[in-house]
């Protein structure tokens, strides 16, 4: 045995492993208070415009429901060491480098994306769209003595999304492309308030909607990792000619249950 633990601490897990993910099942409610794993903000600088979010209170006379179950799901995924202690494990297409950490290997990859569009009018108008997105895939492997391995799968993302447009300009001028009313999606995220109604906020062009020469609109949205568990078992046979055959093969048995990002 002590030999065994000896070959297991600081090796590279190596060869095709068939992952299994248990089932789920969960029951929602419209009257239980609604919680969401990500974090989003909006800001802002509209004079009268605001998100409706905290003032669209009221009490539904409908009860909603929504109970789901799911079945377990498989994949194949392939692990080899590589050159200065580390390794890399393969999944369908997507490559993750890994480390040892502790009793147990971490394979991550980051995704990140930037985005920026502007519109300008020789007359004076402005229009910026920006866009940061960032994902990152972590998964977590750790070779058990006389049992089968295990780990976890998990995925977090950030967005970061700002629109900015000038707040007053010349219809006239900017026509056919752009009249009265701008093109910062503000009707999409706020309202104000005229007579007791609730109405979609714009900017029009020849009055005054924000606070500054520029109107904006910024959204941040947070998702920390959810991590699913899986057991891994190690399949026997031509490692080049087995994974390449079963890589993408996942679906077949998951249904569409695992989603890596990718």
């Amino acid at each position: 045995m002590f030999s065994a633990l000896v070959l297991l601490v600081g090796c590279a897990p190596s060869g095709i492993w068939m992952l299994t993910f248990p089932g789920s099942e969960s029951r929602t409610s419209s009257e239980d208070e609604e919680v969401s794993i990500c974090t989003t903000e909006l800001e802002e600088n509209f004079s009268d415009g605001y998100s409706p979010t905290a003032s669209s209170g009221g009490k539904s006379e409908w009860v909603q429901t929504l109970y789901t179950r799911s079945s377990g799901s498989a994949m194949f995924i392939e692990t080899k060491a590589t050159s200065g202690g580390g390794a890399v494990l393969v999944m369908s297409d997507a490559i993750f480098p890994g480390v040892q950490e502790g009793g147990e290997w971490v394979f991550t990859w980051e995704v990140a994306d930037h985005v920026e569009a502007t519109d300008e009018h020789e007359d004076g108008y402005r229009y910026f769209y920006g866009e940061d997105t960032t994902s990152t895939v972590t998964i977590t492997f750790k070779e058990n003595v006389f049992a089968d391995a295990t780990g976890t799968l998990g995925a977090d993302s950030e967005a970061y999304i700002r629109w900015e447009e000038s707040d007053e300009w010349d219809p006239e001028q900017t026509e056919p492309l752009l009249g009265q009313v701008g093109a910062i999606p503000s009707a999409t995220y706020l309202v104000y308030k005229e007579d007791g109604d609730l109405l979609p906020q714009t900017n029009l062009a020849e009055e005054s909607d924000c606070d500054a020469n520029d109107c904006f609109i910024q959204i941040t949205e947070i998702c920390p990792a959810q991590e699913m568990d899986f057991t891994a078992k190690r399949v026997e046979g031509n490692e080049v000619m087995t994974y390449h055959e079963w890589k993408d093969n996942a679906a077949s048995s998951s249904g569409g249950g695992v989603d890596t990002g990718f």
